[in-house]
């Protein structure tokens, strides 16, 4: 990930979610699905079916496609499908769902890997959804499947939800607000996302949206895990500016953990 666009999603309104590709351009997914290829072909059955939960906008769902998955993906967010089921054409496609990660449908099928990637947990209110929202994923796993995700960490929280952030394209400027002065571990966080778009020449349109992000020890998630009845393989740290992941992972050091579970075959 880019450090300098390391940043939690906004709420999902129509006029965000056409903005949101530019908001996250500087967020390199190429680099971060393959850092994640290794962890999953080293503790991974082999299989290729994969489900992206949360997929957003579908960036990170067609980056695992070109990669030789099967993909299918979903999210909460209608506006933001539209945009990911407007990348679709006849020669790269993917079955975009609208689905609760707290209750995933049985009839999105089985799966050799489950991905919530960039911050999707942290969208979750409480404990209990995390709770919910595992054992759901959980559920569709096949055996020796792998279910992986990835943390905001305090640092994360500390320096966006407390701080405010100005970005820019040719096209567009995005305002983040922190609205969180002193972020608290598992404590939620709020901030405000005002983006200004060029509708022409001299005139430029104001969006808005906001976003609660929670943040999850590592206590409350392997908690999770187990409750699920996953095997907890490993926790990675993950530094915006280094293209590696480390081990042992740090809330201080690394701006995202990301998590590696297995269901027992």
């Amino acid at each position: 990930m880019n450090p300098s666009s390391d940043l939690p999603p906004a709420a999902y309104t129509e006029a965000i979610a056409t903005l949101y590709d530019q908001w996250k351009a500087g967020d390199n997914y190429e680099l971060w699905a393959d850092l994640l290829l290794g962890p999953i072909k080293e503790h991974g059955s082999g299989g290729r079916r994969l489900l992206d939960v949360g997929c957003g906008t579908g960036t990170s769902s067609f980056v695992f496609l070109d990669r030789g998955f099967d993909v299918a993906a979903c999210d909460i967010a209608e506006p933001m499908l539209a945009v990911a089921r407007s990348k679709n054409c006849p020669e790269r496609t993917i079955s975009f769902h609208q689905a609760d990660m707290r209750d995933l449908p049985s009839t999105l099928g089985s799966f050799d890997v489950i991905l919530w990637m960039d911050d999707v947990a942290n969208h979750l209110a409480s404990a209990q959804d995390l709770n919910s929202a595992i054992r759901s994923s959980a559920g569709l796993l096949a055996p020796e499947g792998l279910l992986v995700f990835d943390v905001n960490t305090m640092q994360v929280f500390l320096q966006h939800f407390a701080q405010q952030h100005v970005s820019k394209t040719e096209q567009a400027v995005f305002i983040w607000d922190g609205q969180t002065p002193s972020p608290t571990p598992d404590t939620p966080a709020q901030a405000t996302l005002t983006a200004f778009h060029r509708v022409d020449q001299k005139n430029w349109k104001k969006s808005e949206g906001s976003v609660t992000e929670h943040h999850f020890s590592a206590s409350i998630i392997r908690a999770a895990l187990d409750t699920a009845g996953l095997e907890y393989i490993q926790a990675y740290g993950l530094l915006g500016s280094e293209s590696r992941l480390a081990i042992p992972a740090s809330e201080e050091k690394h701006n995202k953990i990301i998590y590696v579970a297995r269901r027992p075959g």
